[in-house]
């Protein structure tokens, strides 16, 4: 726009102006994801720091992609997302990475709660425990067990059951938990049984708390006295059978244990069950004392018999006799009849005429004279004297004496 002055010759010469583009930096976001099983693609978008005079991503060619290690992540651990894909004329873009996160997954093993009997050791093989949360193609092959319940001295209740260093595969990808199970204890069967007993009638039996058979002790458990009681033990109870009834007064004391329990611990470890026995008094044995018709005894107990004459019946003692002895005989065929109700009685019996009694008791009958023409004690005696006669009645024979 210059003129010339006149002084000067103005010659208008042009130059060249450069416009450099502007800095604009792509950045990708961070992400993150659970451990899943599945690969990571793609990515959060991207931010931009540099753009000016109110622009934007609009005025940008291409479309963002993304690279890195996050391309295709499964497992849990940090990853590296990389952006790129932008052209621009006015801006010279450069690209930060964001980082991908995955999370381990949450994963729950739960012991699983057993049993067992008091007495009886538990061992774990490492598979009782329940999962929550794996992923699909993982797996929990084992796992650590621990209980302070599994010993066989364990005492009756329940125990936690402690899990611990699981083993199986992709495990890396997860955070686990571990819930305790439990274990319980049972009470084991014990069975004590009153021994049965016999006593006389008219005696007491006094129990010491020891007549009894305990069943199903375990790890050395001894039980000492327990209460026994029946109704067959005073003096005055009767002929017949009772129950004997064992128990215990609140609880069973152990005289010896497992050391854990330690000695005098009270018994509960054991499920007791009460069985009775039974007391017997039998009947007194009758004890009979008869005479014979010569005076002997015959004594009977029971059913035995001592001193049995087989030749008479034996009666009970307080039975008087009822014999009716009818003797005929004598030279003069006289009849002499003794009738009593005792042994004393025959001892009564008088001969015939011309006889003699020469006994005042039982004894008499063997000592009777003959009458008249009979034999004493001489020789076998006639036949049909007094004394074959007496002989005969004494041997249950009939006795007839012919005149």
């Amino acid at each position: 726009t210059l003129t010339d002055s006149g002084n000067y010759n103005v010659t208008v010469n042009t130059a060249a102006g450069t416009i450099n583009k502007a800095d604009l930096t792509v950045t990708a976001n961070n992400d993150s994801k659970t451990y899943d099983g599945n690969a990571y693609s793609g990515g959060n978008g991207v931010s931009y720091v540099g753009f000016v005079n109110g622009e934007g991503s609009s005025v940008l060619g291409g479309s963002v992609s993304y690279s890195g290690d996050s391309q295709g992540a499964t497992n849990a651990g940090t990853y590296t997302i990389t952006p790129g894909g932008l052209t621009s004329g006015n801006y010279a873009i450069s690209y930060a990475d964001g980082a991908l996160t995955v999370n381990p997954a949450a994963l729950t093993i739960t012991a699983s709660d057993q049993s067992k009997t008091y007495g009886q050791s538990f061992t774990f093989d490492g598979t009782e425990f329940i999962t929550s949360g794996l992923v699909s193609g993982d797996s929990v092959t084992s796992v650590s067990l621990s209980s302070a319940g599994a010993s066989q001295y364990a005492n009756a209740g329940s125990y936690g059951i402690d899990a611990s260093n699981a083993a199986g595969s992709g495990l890396s990808n997860y955070t686990i938990s571990y819930v305790p199970g439990t274990l319980k204890v049972g009470t084991a069967a014990l069975t004590i049984t009153a021994n049965d007993q016999l006593k006389a009638y008219g005696t007491t039996f006094t129990f010491d708390g020891t007549e009894y058979t305990a069943n199903g002790l375990v790890n050395g458990d001894q039980i000492g006295p327990i209460t026994i009681t029946s109704a067959g033990s005073p003096a005055s109870a009767q002929p017949g059978h009772y129950e004997i009834v064992p128990s215990a007064p609140g609880q069973i004391q152990l005289l010896a244990c497992n050391g854990e329990c330690g000695g005098g611990s009270l018994l509960s470890n054991y499920n007791v069950t009460w069985v009775n026995g039974t007391m017997t008094i039998p009947a007194p044995l009758l004890q009979t004392v008869e005479i014979d018709p010569l005076g002997r005894p015959i004594v009977s107990i029971g059913d035995q018999v001592l001193n049995y004459y087989p030749s008479f019946e034996p009666q009970p003692v307080d039975t008087p006799l009822t014999t009716n002895v009818s003797i005929s005989g004598g030279a003069t065929g006289g009849t002499t009849v003794a009738t009593g109700t005792s042994a004393n009685d025959l001892a009564n019996l008088q001969p015939a005429a011309g006889g003699d009694d020469k006994g005042s008791s039982a004894q008499g009958l063997s000592n009777i004279e003959p009458a008249a023409g009979g034999n004493s004690a001489k020789g076998a005696p006639a036949a049909n004297d007094d004394v074959q006669c007496a002989n005969d009645f004494l041997s249950n024979k009939s006795c007839q004496q012919n005149q």
